[in-house]
């Protein structure tokens, strides 16, 4: 059994967003982003152990659009362009929320995931610092995540950015 890791850090000042090349990241307009993102969190996790409970609308729906913290501004996704003008998904990442709504309300991670074809490139630095661009910007000082002992470079790049296990 895999165990849950608890991470958190503290912002000690606004994260500077990296340039990733080709790489742009944009908010979650509509439902026609779903399909997508369904697609490209199945394939993050395709692997994956523990594995994780496929997706659907009906799960999208209760994980973000049900949730009172559901914003469009708080769902980030990285996606590439090609020369005839067509987008593709390469990552994504939310700005959950746990606790009562305002100041006090605990902001965490909620589901980065990127293809695996697109790792290494740093399109989850560039989702995350994007994620806590927008906490600072809140006003929220602290972030937290969980995540498995399972997902070895999942830990690997949270403890890179400054996560720190605990609760």
């Amino acid at each position: 059994m895999t165990d849950v890791v608890h991470m958190w850090k503290e912002l000690r000042s606004v994260a500077a967003i990296p340039v990733v090349p080709g790489v742009a990241v944009r908010t979650y307009r509509d439902a026609r982003d779903v399909d997508a993102w369904i697609d490209l969190v199945s394939a993050a996790f395709a692997l994956a152990q523990p594995s994780v409970a496929p997706w659907n609308h009906r799960r999208f729906s209760a994980e973000f659009l049900d949730r009172p913290w559901w914003e469009p501004a708080r769902l980030w996704l990285a996606e590439s362009t090609d020369d005839g003008g067509a987008t593709r998904l390469l990552g994504t990442v939310a700005l959950g929320q746990r606790g009562s709504p305002g100041p006090h309300a605990r902001a965490t991670v909620h589901w980065l995931a990127v293809r695996p074809d697109d790792r290494g490139r740093g399109v989850a630095r560039l989702l995350m610092a994007t994620l806590e661009h927008a906490c600072w910007q809140r006003g929220q000082r602290r972030i937290h995540l969980e995540t498995h002992t399972g997902w070895g470079a999942a830990l690997r790049l949270y403890e890179s950015l400054g996560y720190r296990r605990g609760t």
